[in-house]
């Protein structure tokens, strides 16, 4: 019996027709749909053999039909729709390094603090509030140790070489967000959009950054 815990993602072919949504995961008898935008519960589920058992909230169940499983690729059916994924794992790039992080926050339609966030590879902040931040200026400090690893920890995920740059995770209204990584000592890339839209990829190097931030009081 296959082994489903964990992420998947779907492949280009598959992710064409899913619109929004990234892939799934399956956590502790729970699948939940990865979108940009955040986890969303999609039902509990159980294995049996080839199938899939989905029992939705509200008692609704379905079933997928599992076509093929390896231990990095799945292939299950909606009907007559073949939903094709890999897992996350293939993602993970241990030579990934940054050189630097620069965060660059805009305005919202509320009061969402506009400021310019530089994390060097030493660990070292620089950071200016522009406005509507509690603190306007610029101050430099030093990241905490555990932060830093995980941000680095996190980067090696990123699967950075393949997001799309010439799009726009944009929403209306939404805090206008820019973040660029310098790695390898040769690549940049920077990823615009608004924070609830950005790549899901890159949400936890975000909030980590925004929390280092609030900690110091800075926004």
């Amino acid at each position: 019996m296959p082994t489903l815990e964990g992420e998947w993602i779907y492949t280009t072919e598959t992710a064409r027709i899913n619109g929004d949504d990234v892939g799934v995961k399956f956590s502790d008898g729970n699948l939940l749909i990865i979108r940009n935008s955040g986890l969303w519960q999609e039902g509990k589920y159980a294995l049996s053999q080839d199938t899939i058992y989905i029992e939705k909230f509200g008692g609704v169940r379905s079933r997928y039909l599992i076509n093929s499983y390896q231990s990095d690729s799945l292939t299950f059916s909606r009907g007559n729709h073949p939903v094709k994924l890999y897992s996350r794992r293939l993602e993970y790039n241990p030579d990934l390094k940054f050189d630097k992080i620069i965060l660059e926050t805009g305005g919202c339609d509320a009061n969402c603090p506009k400021f310019f966030m530089v994390l060097n590879s030493n660990g070292d902040i620089n950071f200016e509030g522009i406005y509507d931040s509690k603190y306007i200026g610029a101050t430099n400090f030093k990241m905490d140790a555990s932060a830093f690893h995980e941000v680095d920890s996190l980067f090696k995920w990123s699967y950075i070489d393949n997001l799309d740059s010439s799009k726009d995770y944009g929403f209306i209204d939404g805090w206008s967000i820019n973040i660029t990584f310098y790695y390898n000592g040769k690549s940049i890339k920077t990823i615009t959009g608004t924070y609830s839209e950005m790549p899901f990829r890159l949400k936890g190097i975000l909030a980590i950054l925004i929390e280092v931030a609030r900690k110091r009081e800075l926004i």
